[in-house]
């Protein structure tokens, strides 16, 4: 059956430094920066963004027990990736919570 995808997200951050160690360093995302208040992330260094942060100082900080961005999933080519991923999150000791079948 057809399926919906997002293919690419927007965000904002107060600053670019704060999310690269996360989504370089332990996903394995490929960086690039078009310019200094972008960040934009890629699954290997020929594919398209998938994720685009801009950086905005000034951006709202959440006050008390807001989410911010609840999750975002990201879908793995099969079972051998998804356990280099999660191999990497334990390699960095990133907590590691809730995690579910999407049923994808």
């Amino acid at each position: 059956p057809p399926t919906f995808a997002l293919r690419q997200i927007s965000l904002v951050t107060r600053r670019l430094d704060g999310v690269l160690p996360f989504y370089h360093d332990t996903l394995g995302l490929v960086a690039r920066r078009p310019d200094a208040r972008t960040l934009t992330l890629h699954c290997s260094a020929a594919a398209p963004a998938i994720i685009t942060f801009t950086e905005d100082p000034a951006a709202i900080v959440p006050a008390g027990r807001v989410a911010g961005l609840f999750h975002l999933a990201l879908l793995v080519p099969d079972r051998a990736a998804l356990a280099a991923v999660l191999a990497r999150l334990i390699e960095h000791r990133q907590p590691l919570e809730g995690l579910s079948d999407h049923g994808v």
